[in-house]
């Protein structure tokens, strides 16, 4: 019962913390705030954004061909570096 206990514990702790390190682009465009937008010829579009609860900048890139947006980090005001 125990170990029950402690795994289910561990669980919610990994996602708390991996909550905080690591926002996913859908997190960064809905709950970050929105610096600068660039378009490329209709067929990328990148956005700018500051992540408040870590104070790091990002930039997501939409490409309108695919449907797909990858976001990086370009500042990090904290030690944890997310990498997706």
């Amino acid at each position: 019962m125990k170990h029950l206990i402690l795994t289910i514990l561990l669980i919610f702790g990994a996602t708390a913390v991996s909550a905080e390190e690591a926002p996913t682009p859908y997190e960064l465009l809905t709950e970050g705030t929105v610096i600068d937008r660039l378009n490329f010829e209709n067929t990328f579009l990148h956005i700018f954004v500051a992540w408040d609860k870590t104070k790091d900048i990002y930039r997501c890139e939409m490409s309108f061909a695919d449907d797909e947006i990858t976001c990086q980090i370009l500042l990090a005001k904290t030690d944890n570096v997310p990498n997706f």
